[in-house]
């Protein structure tokens, strides 16, 4: 299912993720994804406000945000996730989960690892 988001078919995938009447709960790792992103309020705390902040989609379309907050699962905390009014999916950046914050995300056969670089601690 990860493949889906790795095609760079951006009509397709657009299709798939936004603006449909069933939400998947589960999170995806998106290496194309600029901004960590959910669809459903309910998933955030501490929400914050934002201003003139846009998302761009794969075949240019864009959507405003004006809230964001953070995910907390166990010891594994996503901040700076963005509220997409209609999106379909949980969307997970790994750019924003690896760049400044010391973690690496590793994908191999058998799926995802996300660890910290230094302490190799397993994440998620």
């Amino acid at each position: 299912m990860l493949l889906h988001f790795f095609t760079g078919v951006n009509s397709v995938y657009e299709k798939l993720v936004l603006y449909d009447e069933q939400y998947d709960e589960n999170w995806y790792i998106d290496s194309g994804c600029s901004h960590h992103m959910t669809g459903r309020k309910e998933n955030l705390r501490d929400f914050r406000n934002l201003d003139n902040v846009v998302v761009k989609f794969g075949s240019n379309n864009k959507c405003k945000v004006k809230r964001y907050g953070k995910v907390m699962n166990g010891k594994f905390r996503v901040n700076r996730v963005v509220y997409v009014k209609g999106l379909k999916h949980n969307l997970i950046s790994v750019s924003q989960l690896v760049i400044g914050t010391g973690n690496q995300v590793v994908f191999d056969e058998e799926g995802r690892i996300i660890s910290n670089k230094e302490t190799k601690e397993i994440l998620l």
